[in-house]
């Protein structure tokens, strides 16, 4: 059985995991809206992220494409949308 003590020290492990967790998580989101490109160190993890935005650029278009098809859009200059 789990002394107190020990269910302490496992829940105050798992709370400084849950909150570097979130840090990483909320650079990447900050590093994804382009707010700080600061974590990002070389030119191909700046090319990683252009390809993981340009992917979801693709997935969003497709969907938009999936939810209205026969309604294009009036906003869209480019060929490519």
């Amino acid at each position: 059985m789990f002394s107190i003590f020990g269910m302490q020290q496992q829940m105050i492990a798992e709370i400084g995991r849950l909150r570097r967790e979130y840090e990483q998580l909320q650079a990447r989101l900050m590093a994804y809206t382009g707010e700080d490109l600061s974590s990002l160190t070389s030119v191909d993890e700046l090319d990683e992220l252009e390809q993981q935005l340009e992917s979801a650029l693709t997935k969003v278009r497709a969907r938009k494409v999936l939810s209205f098809p026969s309604n294009p859009s009036k906003h869209c200059i480019s060929a490519a949308c």
